[in-house]
Parts: structure tokens; sequence; C-alpha cells
């Protein structure tokens, strides 16, 4: 049986202990499909049933809560596998019951102790033959790990079974899921730091000689995440994904490193050439931009139509933000997450970059293609460009960044027969203070950094959401800059000041 892992601990998230009462002992029957709980989301109900909170709570109460759950979520009930038997559930609660067990074992009794083991073994059994091959990318990664886990817990041959699957499965994705950059495939920088820690702690249970393979191929996904990492702490949010979803990177890393992992080195360069993500960190500014595919071809349901678009940071602080992600049900706020027009890049007719359809599909799309990248000391320079086919027309975006220490210069140019004007858009942390000087000069204030804005095409604003993590929709500004009708050519430039002197 592998011990509790304590290789990164959970947090608990406040809302799962709200629905659980923080209490003691059960005074009412919890409500497993939140049918109390008006405007719930169904992922708020499959999260429900991960029971990832139960090393945030007392003892007493987590053996409380495993038990109701064994009684009163059977398998093979009306809608069953959307929740409580949702295989990628069934993977995360397994995992967090085996942790809770080996450190509980002893203050059970053998009737309890039975119940919790025959339920965990059935569940094992039952995503045995329902592995999410059809889904596979994070999904499969958490069934599998699973399945490790499970065969190092249980000493039968099922369990021999479960193992040797396990192994079979994880040899034939790494090389699939894994760029060669280290970047996981789907793009996703939170989802890049979920699949990271899955995979370490598949290697805690596997033998020596695999844990040396595997820590090895992991070891440019651990520059990822630091290279992916803002001054404040926290990942990008470029794609699906939010602050607070997935563990700190910097958790993430002492969990490689006490694991054996060698210690990563904080790089001024980033170039993840495979995955799109180049960007640049000095003394007082971090900068990062998306100049590759939007998604993953064989799995595009994290993928945001954002194209050439960029983060910005000063003095620690996130100015310019990506979107981020309210929520994941089909509507209004999780089509403008994914929009082209919530992030900082360009539309052309106000169309997206790609076809969003529904929640999680993505339709006709484009890539985009660096052709420069040169980073020197004190200095970024890149640029990149794409091709894209619209029902009004082509047209072709190349955009030029310049970045420095401070300051930020980009140059775009568009051209083609697309119908509509070409807008560009910069969206502001939620509590930047914007004054517009004049049509074309700006001023941003953060916590007493100022940042001068100006451009050569006419300004706007408009009051739109950020969402830095699930359930968040906040209030925030949107720089709109006008390039008009296509051709067209423009240039906008960001540059931190302070009382004294410009940066």
């Amino acid at each position: 049986m592998p011990p509790r892992s304590g290789l990164v601990q959970s947090q608990g998230d406040a809302w799962y202990l709200c629905q659980l009462g923080q209490r003691f002992s059960l005074q009412t029957p919890i409500d497993w499909q939140l049918c109390e709980t008006p405007g719930h989301t169904h992922l708020q109900r499959l999260a429900l049933h991960y029971h990832d909170f139960l090393e945030a709570i007392p003892m007493e109460l987590g053996r409380e809560i495993i038990l109701d759950w064994i009684d009163r979520n059977p398998p093979w009930q009306p809608g069953y596998w959307l929740d409580s038997w949702n295989c990628y559930a069934v993977s995360i609660r397994c995992v967090c019951w085996m942790q809770w067990y080996a450190e509980y074992q002893q203050l059970l009794s053998d009737q309890q102790r039975h119940k919790f083991l025959g339920s965990l073994y059935e569940q094992v059994c039952f995503l045995c033959g329902n592995l999410e091959t059809d889904i596979c990318g994070n999904h499969l990664i958490k069934n599998i790990r699973c399945l490790l886990w499970a065969g190092a817990f249980f000493d039968s041959p099922a369990a021999e079974g479960w193992m040797a699957l396990g192994y079979r499965w994880l040899a034939a994705q790494l090389p699939v899921q894994l760029l060669t950059d280290g970047m996981h495939f789907e793009l996703s920088p939170a989802y890049h730091c979920q699949v990271f820690v899955d995979l370490l702690d598949c290697a805690s249970v596997v033998s020596n000689v695999e844990q040396e393979k595997l820590l090895r191929m992991l070891a440019p996904a651990a520059q990822a995440i630091s290279d992916l990492t803002h001054p404040d702490g926290f990942i990008s949010l470029f794609s699906d994904g939010g602050l607070a979803m997935v563990y700190a990177p910097a958790d993430c890393l002492e969990a490689w490193t006490k694991l054996g992992g060698k210690h990563i080195e904080t790089k001024q360069a980033i170039q993840l050439s495979k995955a799109g993500y180049f960007g640049a960190r000095f003394e007082k500014s971090y900068f990062l931009a998306d100049c590759g595919p939007l998604c993953a071809n064989a799995l595009p349901a994290h993928g945001h139509a954002d194209l050439l678009a960029f983060e910005w940071d000063v003095n620690g602080q996130r100015v310019i933000v990506d979107a981020g992600v309210a929520e994941y049900e089909s509507g209004e706020k999780r089509y403008w997450g994914r929009s082209t027009a919530a992030h900082n890049t360009v539309t052309v007719g106000n169309q997206d970059q790609a076809e969003l359809l529904g929640s999680f599909r993505t339709g006709r799309r484009s890539t985009a293609v660096v052709d420069r990248y040169r980073s020197e000391p004190g200095q970024l320079q890149l640029e990149g460009h794409y091709h894209l086919q619209l029902r009004s027309g082509a047209f072709e975006h190349r955009r030029e960044f310049n970045v420095s220490d401070g300051s930020l210069v980009i140059i775009d140019r568009v051209q083609g027969n697309a119908s509509g004007e070409a807008v560009s858009r910069l969206l502001l942390h939620h509590l930047c203070i914007l004054d517009m000087l004049d049509d074309f000069n700006a001023e941003i204030t953060l916590d007493g950094t100022k940042i001068h804005f100006t451009s050569t095409s006419k300004l706007g604003s408009r009051q739109v959401h950020w969402s830095p993590n699930f359930g968040q929709w906040i209030p925030t500004y949107q720089i709109e800059i006008i390039y008009g009708l296509l051709p067209c050519e423009s240039r906008f430039e960001l540059r931190v000041k302070d009382s004294r002197h410009t940066i």
C-alpha cells in the first residue's frame, strides 16, 4: 500500500467545505446531486464527488462523508456515469481515499474497513473497464495514476493487473502528451501543472527504474512550469485554467525536487517552441506571448481563440491579463472567455480566430507561425503571423513584439480582403485605473505604478469582465485600438514611469 504521498498537499476548496457544513457529524444528509443548490454548474456537482477536500477536514467528518457516499451513490443508477461514477471523478476520489486510508485505517472498525475497501475495489474495477480513451488528455493521465496507485495499494492478482495496465498506458501516453519542449499537449499552463503533479504521483509508486525514467522525461516539463509562472507566483492564464485551479507552481517544483528531480533555474528567456509560448523575465517586468497552435488537434476542448495574444506584468503585478475562465457551462461567460475579443490580440470584423462550438469544441482554426525570435540580456524581439479564412474573406495578421524591462512596443500589420474593421484589444487587471488622456494616449495606474500608453491609432475603452478563477466574473476595463479597414498597420507602446523618470 502506498503511503500518503505528501508530495503536494491539497488546500481544500472552501466551496466544497461549505457544502459539507464543516461539521464533525452529519446532521442532515449530504446533497450529493446539489438538488437544493440553485444555479450550480455541472462542474461543481461533479467536483463534489472528487473528495479532494478530505485532507483538509477532521478524520471523523471524513469517515462519515466516505461512508455516506458509499451508501447513497451506488453504481448503475440513472445518470450515475455523469457525476458520482464519472471515471474522472472515480480516478480522483480513489486516490484521495487511498491517501486518507493510509493515515486513518487504524481508527476504523472492522465493518467500516471492509465497507471502505469493498467500495474502493469496486470503483477501481469499474474504472479499469471504462478508461477515458475517448477523451485521452489529462483525463487519461488521471485514470493511469489511479490504476498505478491501486496496483500498489491492494495485494491481489487483480492489483497486479491494474499495475501492468497502468504501466502500458503510461508508456504509450507520455510521448503523445508531453511535447519535446516539455509542455503538455493540451497547451494550457494550468492543466500542464495538473498533469505534472499527477505524473509525479505516478512516479512515487512505480519501480525505481521506471521512476528514474519518468523523472528524466519530466525535467523539461518542470522547466516549463518555471517559465510560465508569473512574478506573483501563479501560473499563466492562457487557455483554460485558473490561478487557484491547480497547485501553486512553487509547490509543484518542490514536490519535483523531493522526489529526486534536479533544481530548476529561473530563466530570463522563455522559449517553448512546440507549444508556442515565448517570453522574457526581467528585473521589473514579465512578458509572455502565445505564438503557437490554438489547441491540440486531437483534443481541442481547452483551446481559446488567442493567436498572438500576450500577458504583461510590472513590478510583480499583472497589468495586461488573459481573460481566464468563469465556468465550463455553455453560455455567454464560457464563450467570452474563449473568444478572440476577450484576448490581447486583433479581431477583424469582430470575428473569432476559430469556430468555437459549444463549451469544449473547436472547429476551423489557424495556427501562429514564429518568423523571428531573438533574446539577449535586457531585450526580446519576437515576430509571428497567421492566416485566417473568414466567411467575409481572408486576412493575414502579422505582429511584432519588442520587449525590454518596463517597455513593450507592438507593431501590427493586417492585410487581406476580409470585411470589417481591425481592432486590437488590451484587457487590464481589475485593480488598474485607466485614464484616457486623449484619442491616442492613456495612463494606467496600478498600486503606485504608472504606465504610459500611446498608439498611432485611435483609442477607446469599454467595461468587460475578467475571470482569474472559476466562478469569478470581475468587472474591468479593456482598451480598444481601432485600426480601421484592411489593409492597415499600427503601433502602440506601453512604458513604465515613476515620479522621477521613465524607465
